[in-house]
């Protein structure tokens, strides 16, 4: 099996994810259910729910984020005690980011840690790596670039 198809197989899930995301966000406005004549429902404030971004439009648009609360889908890779959540990912041996990404700040869990990928040579960096989706706040202004403060973090169900 080349070692490469897990990669792949990796990268084609997020261009599935991402392209669904896309089409789901293009739906038309939801029909009204007010009977004509009537008058429409008081207005609720809506919860303070995390926003659905893709990775592209999150970090293109990143300064209209800070510190506000985001759900997002991408590779996660982690090596030498820095995570990033990657666009996608290079095709080399431990992979690295390939396209946007952002620094990830915050513990994974044990749970999503024994479920990702990791180089298994001991000549090579030790590195982690998979498909994840992370909620958490965005940090525009932090030193050395924008981060997502992890709030909760899961393998997707689709990964």
């Amino acid at each position: 099996m080349d070692i490469l198809t897990p990669i792949k197989a990796t990268t084609a899930v997020v261009s599935v994810v991402a392209l669904a995301l896309i089409f789901a966000a293009c739906g038309g406005p939801a029909a009204s259910s007010t009977p004509p004549g009537s008058a429409p429902p008081a207005a609720s404030a809506p919860p303070a729910a995390a926003l659905d971004l893709g990775l592209d439009a999150l970090v293109a648009s990143i300064g209209e984020h800070d510190g506000k609360a985001v759900r997002v889908i991408g590779n996660l890779v982690a090596q030498d005690g820095v995570a990033r959540l990657c666009g996608a990912l290079l095709e080399s041996y431990p992979p690295q980011c390939g396209g946007p990404s952002l620094k990830i700040l915050g513990e994974i869990p044990a749970d999503v840690v024994n479920r990702l990928d990791r180089t298994s040579d001991p000549g090579l960096t030790k590195a982690l790596w998979g498909t994840v989706l992370v909620a958490g706040t965005i940090d525009a202004d932090a030193a050395g670039g924008p981060t997502l403060t992890i709030t909760s973090i899961e393998i997707p169900p689709s990964a």
